[in-house]
């Protein structure tokens, strides 16, 4: 690795830059990186998201509209950005994505207009609620229970046969 490349990477780094440096390109584990990943949402790029959530717990004009600035994208850039589990605002906002209709097929529909749900919205909604919603938060919770067990039925059912 080259060492300058590294050095410019982390000379004014957001905590999740260099957490995701410290761990993907330099090999640390454990504490170094755990001590940089606590800094995430207190500072940077994701601070920044987590700072434009409107009152109602949505970013963007709600679900999925529109469609890069929505609850959806957004959450799922905080997931990228390594956002530790357990901020209550995420938490809200997963379960006001969980409480979405449902398509004929069962899967998570964010359109009015469409019957069937979308494979990939309902993958990325699954991997958005198992890093965000902390994991004693859905021990128990049936509410929450049945909608992650929903959004993997209907992710099994989906299966194609290659």
């Amino acid at each position: 690795m080259d060492e300058a490349v590294v050095a410019w990477l982390l000379s004014d780094a957001d905590p999740s830059l260099e957490c995701q440096v410290r761990r993907d390109l330099l090999g640390h584990a454990g504490i170094d990186v755990s001590a940089v990943r606590t800094e995430i949402g207190r500072r940077g790029w994701a601070r920044d998201l987590l700072d434009r959530r409107n009152p109602d717990g949505h970013w963007g004009n709600g679900a999925y509209n529109p469609k890069w600035t929505c609850t959806h994208y957004v959450l799922y850039e905080l997931v990228q950005l390594e956002l530790p589990a357990g901020d209550p605002r995420c938490a809200a906002s997963t379960m006001l994505l969980l409480s979405s209709p449902r398509g004929r097929d069962g899967g998570v529909n964010y359109a009015k207009t469409v019957e069937y749900s979308d494979v990939c919205i309902n993958g990325m909604l699954l991997t958005i609620a198992s890093r965000l919603l902390a994991t004693g938060a859905a021990a128990g919770s049936d509410p929450v229970s049945a909608a992650l067990a929903g959004l993997v039925d209907y992710l099994l059912s989906m299966r194609m046969p290659d």
